[in-house]
């Protein structure tokens, strides 16, 4: 089941950029084709009787891809065997937890069963029978798992975990790109690094897959940005080198809903406000002229009356399910100092007691080894991603 989304996430991916005029290979390809998967599931999912609809998507969106990629130069796939030795390690790190308890099943049981609400919507997507999803619930991964079950031999809860598995997986393989300037050893270890943090572990060890497959989506978003700011004159290229963009954006939604929009628009405003050229044009004279351009002000208008729309109505408003997807991840507030990698609780989730031997001391290694990268960073020739 891993296996299926990975290489599905590819063609569809190297199909989205190929069509975009982007023919070598960019990095974002893994990330691109995950996200319109989501978002084609997740827009199906939404209709009644969707079990063979959902089934249908995903031939759809293979058969369009290879359409696409009908001549042999546009398969292109990343051949450097350190990116598949680190796609490996994480493949193995992903089966700890199955080698501990010495047999394959579903994650999470008896710690946090979330996974059991997700079984059940997706049986009720499937056959019409048990818990209907919640509405404005995103349901593209739900969709997806639904999908691959009616394959010969994957269950529901074998599609759910082949799902959480395949995410770390895609995650190695988009950090990869942004990290071409390490040797290939380092770049491994960086790579894996990128796609096993703490975090990213303590939410796949309970099989949650919204906070794992958003970061994913985010990371590729970050990466991208350099391509498209500032924006190329024309519209028809603007569009070109925005729509990989557009379709992460979509991924997101129909994953962690229109809240998780927040995040791309925090890095969006991150990296406008780090342009010198942008900086010496923000001024308030400025941002107001801008805003008074009638295609400007029509179109933030026409954005944000949709938004309201989409929120409160529709089978995709999240009003009534924005406290399940947003304010489920944390019990209470939590120390600063985790920023830095050090987790003073056994679950990441509560409010650092300071229970953990030596808080001080891991702190100080967390922001020492904080303020080093930054400093390395600083130095090198060209801007990369800190």
């Amino acid at each position: 089941a891993a296996a299926l989304i990975v290489a599905l996430s590819l063609i569809a991916g190297r199909a989205v950029m190929v069509a975009c005029g982007r023919h070598n290979w960019s990095g974002i390809e893994p990330a691109v084709g995950f996200a319109i998967v989501l978002a084609v599931e997740g827009l199906l999912a939404r209709f009644p009787c969707n079990g063979p609809g959902l089934v249908l998507g995903l031939a759809v969106i293979f058969g369009v891809a290879a359409y696409v990629l009908r001549r042999p130069a546009s398969w292109k796939v990343p051949g450097s065997p350190w990116l598949w030795a680190a796609v490996g390690v994480t493949v193995l790190l992903t089966a700890v937890p199955f080698v501990v308890s010495g047999r394959w099943g579903l994650l999470g049981m008896g710690y946090n069963n979330d996974l059991g609400l997700h079984l059940a919507w997706a049986e009720s997507m499937r056959s019409g029978f048990g818990t209907e999803p919640s509405p404005g619930y995103p349901l593209g991964p739900h969709g997806l798992a639904t999908s691959l079950s009616y394959l010969p031999g994957i269950s529901l809860g074998t599609a759910f975990i082949g799902l959480v598995v395949a995410i770390p997986s895609l995650t190695v393989m988009t950090a990869w790109y942004a990290l071409d300037r390490l040797r290939s050893g380092r770049r491994l270890i960086a790579a894996v690094l990128v796609a096993s943090p703490y975090l990213m572990v303590s939410y796949f060890a309970q099989a949650a897959f919204k906070e794992t497959a958003t970061a994913t989506l985010l990371l590729a978003f970050t990466i991208a940005l350099p391509a498209v700011l500032p924006l190329p004159p024309g519209s028809r290229e603007k569009l070109r080198v925005s729509a990989p963009l557009l379709v992460l954006l979509a991924g997101i939604v129909f994953t962690y809903s229109f809240p998780g929009l927040a995040f791309p628009a925090a890095v969006a405003a991150a990296w406008l406000i780090s342009d010198r050229d942008f900086r010496s044009r923000l001024s308030p004279s400025a941002l107001l002229a801008f805003m008074r351009r009638p295609a400007v002000a029509v179109g933030t208008a026409l954005v944000l009356a949709l938004l309201l729309v989409l929120a409160f109505l529709g089978p995709f408003g999240f009003g009534d399910a924005f406290a399940e997807v947003a304010t489920s991840d944390a019990f209470g507030p939590v120390s600063a100092v985790e920023a830095f990698g050090v987790w003073l609780t056994s679950d990441y989730r509560l409010d650092g007691a300071m229970s953990t031997p030596l808080p001080g001391l891991m702190a100080v290694i967390g922001i020492g080894a904080t303020v080093i990268a930054l400093w390395w960073w600083s130095r090198q020739p060209r801007s990369i991603y800190p």
